[in-house]
């Protein structure tokens, strides 16, 4: 947690993201969809999407899941 880690908290919480974003690849795989990640997006859209502040808590992580043709 950031009381841990203070200004470095950031480096596992980006770790944590590639560890869900790979389980994800990983469990979409198992019930035959597909995943794909999205690195290009509007930060502020994505926080709104999401119902984050932009300050406190932001999007780090996009991933669009379905079927595969």
């Amino acid at each position: 947690g950031e009381w841990r880690y203070m200004e470095d908290s950031h480096k596992s919480m980006l770790l944590d993201a590639g560890h869900i974003g790979q389980a994800l690849y990983l469990a979409v795989e198992a019930i035959d969809l597909g995943v794909c990640t999205v690195a290009g997006y509007h930060q502020e859209e994505a926080d709104a999407l999401v119902g984050a502040d932009g300050t406190e808590e932001y999007t780090v992580y996009l991933a669009s899941v379905g079927k595969c043709k």
